[in-house]
């Protein structure tokens, strides 16, 4: 079977776990509202987003070890871009 796959721009160059983090702040940011206030809209204690945005929300090193192996990126994109 061939398969074929669209390589596709990492939008933030720097550690798959920062990157993420990073999307996610900024889109927080654009929101005007505090952390606290994002986390609640989503059903989430402030305190879970805040471990999820620091080093303990990490990707799981099986993610990576498979990603490694395919050379694949993981991006993070606003759902309407292509």
């Amino acid at each position: 079977m061939n398969h074929q796959l669209k390589q596709q721009t990492v939008l933030y160059p720097v550690g798959v776990n920062d990157s993420i983090r990073a999307a996610v702040r900024a889109e927080i940011a654009k929101t005007g509202q505090s952390q606290a206030e994002v986390a609640r809209q989503m059903g989430m204690e402030p305190q879970e987003l805040s471990r999820a945005l620091q080093r303990q929300g990490k990707i799981p090193p099986v993610w990576i070890k498979i990603l490694d192996h395919f050379n694949l990126d993981l991006t993070v994109k606003p759902k309407d871009a292509q």
